[in-house]
């Protein structure tokens, strides 16, 4: 099968290209009608090996014609990534997936990088936002799948999930820092909105048990809307909001009793007292001004991290007493620091 694809496809290029027997929108139909004809075999054979030849046909077919104009090229992709996927979800074929991935990141890059003007901000956003749309979904779909069932995912393969939102999210910020900032931090916040809900779903399917899924959803909303901050806010600002965050994820993570969400607490604060470091130096007022603002709600952050934690003692393991010890810790030291320097 493998081979009749190949002389196929070599054939049809080869009279388009070298001989020029039949004109490109011919050659385009002829290799589609390749990959199709793969893809039927695939389903009808129910075998993944030739899903997955069929889907680098048709990754290959427009670089085989040079096609590049952004509408027709990913308005393809569009199609065959989200044909391909539905398909392996209701298989539970495990390895078109990443191909999927990789084969629409070589394109989407690819083009980025050759062809891309601020002219075609909206066309682009719009298509990589399907892409990313398409492949959330499937990832969801699977990770709702009842637990016994074997189309679920493998934890492994869930390492999709971030890979999918940090390409999304790098290509945002490369279309939008620069001259639509608000539109940026709007779109970082409503990814972080829907990775929560995401995580919620997942929880409906599962609530004995932490799931993996949910966990990497939940982290991803986490991580999206951290990351919103410093995007609008600036110097002390960036400070003030991580303490704030890192505090409410503590009291969050005491309120559920989920200690993933007062790890991550822990590990805001960390990085807020490390922005401290970057407001060194003596200010113009006494206390009255955004240096002292920021050490003050840091300490503050602390101190209700320690609070908390004190009155939940009895509930922690000894690697959590060890860390909101050293919280508590931290407390007189910010303080110190910050009314000294």
């Amino acid at each position: 099968t493998a081979l009749g694809g190949g002389v196929l496809f070599l054939s049809i290029f080869a009279a388009w290209d070298f001989y020029q027997l039949i004109p490109q929108t011919a050659a385009f139909a002829a290799l589609l009608a390749v990959t199709a004809a793969l893809g039927a075999l695939a389903l009808g054979r129910d075998s993944e090996r030739l899903a997955v030849l069929a889907l680098s046909a048709g990754f290959a077919t427009p670089a085989l014609l040079g096609t590049d104009d952004l509408v027709p090229l990913f308005g393809y992709l569009v199609i065959l990534v989200g044909c391909f996927l539905l398909v392996a979800w209701r298989k539970g074929w495990r390895w078109v997936a990443p191909l999927a991935l990789v084969g629409k990141l070589i394109y989407l890059f690819g083009w980025y990088e050759d062809r891309y003007t601020s002219a075609k901000l909206l066309p682009t956003v719009a298509f990589a936002t399907a892409l990313f749309a398409e492949f959330s979904a499937y990832l969801l779909l699977r990770a709702r799948l009842a637990p016994d069932d074997p189309r679920r995912p493998r934890n492994v393969e869930l390492l999709l999930l971030p890979i999918n939102a940090g390409w999304y999210g790098i290509l945002l910020y490369a279309t939008l820092y620069q001259d639509h900032r608000w539109w940026l931090t709007a779109a970082v916040v409503a990814l972080g909105a829907l990775h929560l809900g995401a995580a919620r779903l997942v929880t409906d399917r599962e609530p004995a048990r932490v799931a993996a899924a949910r966990m990497i959803f939940a982290g991803l909303a986490l991580t999206f809307v951290t990351a919103a901050i410093p995007i609008r806010l600036e110097g002390e600002a960036i400070t003030i909001a991580w303490a704030i965050e890192a505090a409410l994820l503590v009291w969050a993570g005491f309120r559920t009793d989920v200690r993933a969400l007062r790890g991550a607490g822990v590990v805001l604060l960390i990085a807020a007292i490390a922005l401290l470091f970057g407001q060194w130096g003596g200010a113009d007022r006494l206390l009255l001004n955004a240096r002292f603002a920021s050490f003050a709600t840091v300490v503050a952050a602390l101190a209700l991290s320690a609070y908390w934690a004190r009155s939940r003692w009895d509930d922690l393991d000894s690697v959590e007493r060890r860390l909101f010890s050293g919280v508590a810790i931290a407390v007189s030291a910010v303080a110190v620091w910050g009314l000294s320097c």
